[in-house]
Parts: structure tokens; C-alpha cells; sequence
């Protein structure tokens, strides 16, 4: 009976253990196009809204494995950026200089692959879809056209990739990209906002 006893306690019955990254960052945005068309208010021309800092974080649930892992990731990101030069187009097609105001926000996840490279060395890769908020106003310094804001979602995808090194046991810290593709559906007539672009990150992820 000792025995049978010893040989059960050794068996695992129990579900996988699922292993938990808790990931943070910090990001600059650099936007590949931004571009406000379509909808019954003034349509934009252009603008020199190049990049915006974001800040986001979310978790990795690794489900299987060995030497790499497999799982699911979901995370958060905002961005903003006040006060960017732009140009709309006017009555008889003149081109008018705006402020131009945008907040972003990201909720994001799909699969991930992350593994070990070493013993102190962290890659992973994730990819899928992303639902975006995002709040837009344009207001014109000369007052030759009225202010205006809109507000809305819009849906796209993402990809992104990063290494990072152990710092300390349970601590990574390390950098990335995270490549997005989205059209927003704005209120008050503003149309669609078409976002894309790349974001360089700096991680620090904990387990």
C-alpha cells in the first residue's frame, strides 16, 4: 500500500500550469499614413502628425510547449498628441492651416510565440486583430472655419515582435515593434481616419 501510495503522488493530474508574463511599455508611434477622408465636414489635405508616444501593457498566457512556448496575448495601449500642424481643404478648394488634436486608444491580443534563447535572453512574436477609440478636433487659429471633434471605433490588426534580456530572477526588460493597421468611423461628419504605422517600444515584463 506504501508504495501504490508514493507511485500516485507521483503523477500529475492536474490541468497544465499556465505561466503568466505581465508586460508594461513605453512607445513612439511613428505613423506611415494618416489620412481623414470622406463624411459632410471639411475634408483633410495633410498634416506633420509623424509620430505620438504611447504607453500600453497586458499580459502573455503561455497555454503550451517546451522549447518554445504558445499562448495568447492581450494588451492595451494609449496615444495622443495635441497641437499637430495640419491642413484641411476649404470653400473654393483653398488649403487652410488647423491644430489638429488625436487620442488613441488600443485593445489588442491574438497568439503569441515567445522561448528562451540562452538562459538569459527573451524573444517573442504575437499577432491578430485590434479595436481602436479614437477622439479627433481640429480647430483653425484664424477662425476661418469652425472648430470641430468627433469621436469613434474602428477595428484592424497588428503584428509585433521583441527581445529582452534577464535582468533579475522574474524580470525582463528589452525593446520591439509593433507594426498597426485601422480605419476609424468618426461621429459629427468627420468620415473615416485611416491609421497605420510603426511602433518602437521599450518593455519590462515580469513573471
Amino acid at each position: 500500500m506504501r508504495r501504490q501510495s508514493a507511485n500516485l503522488e507521483d503523477l500529475d493530474l492536474g490541468p497544465p500550469r499556465i505561466q503568466l508574463y505581465r508586460q508594461g511599455y513605453v512607445a513612439v508611434n511613428f505613423l506611415d499614413e494618416f489620412v481623414r477622408s470622406g463624411g459632410s465636414s471639411f475634408p483633410g489635405a495633410g498634416n506633420d502628425l509623424d509620430k505620438w508616444p504611447v504607453v500600453g501593457g497586458g499580459g502573455q498566457w503561455v497555454l503550451g510547449g517546451e522549447r518554445i512556448d504558445l499562448g495568447l496575448e492581450a494588451l492595451i495601449a494609449f496615444g495622443a498628441r495635441a497641437n499637430a500642424g495640419a491642413f484641411i481643404i476649404g470653400g473654393g478648394g483653398a488649403l487652410i492651416a488647423i491644430d489638429l488634436d488625436f487620442l488613441v486608444v488600443d485593445i489588442y491580443g491574438g497568439p503569441f510565440i515567445s522561448s528562451l534563447l540562452g538562459e538569459r535572453i527573451r524573444a517573442f512574436a504575437g499577432a491578430g486583430p485590434l479595436i481602436q477609440f479614437a477622439q479627433y478636433g481640429q480647430s483653425d487659429p484664424s477662425n476661418t472655419v469652425p472648430s470641430e471633434s468627433g469621436s469613434g471605433f474602428g477595428v484592424g490588426y497588428y503584428a509585433r515582435v521583441g527581445a529582452e534580456v534577464r535582468v533579475r530572477a522574474g524580470t525582463f526588460i528589452g525593446f520591439g515593434a509593433r507594426w498597426t493597421d485601422s480605419e476609424v468611423d468618426l461621429s459629427n461628419g468627420l468620415g473615416d481616419v485611416d491609421i497605420q504605422g510603426v511602433e518602437l517600444f521599450v518593455s519590462v515584463t515580469e513573471y
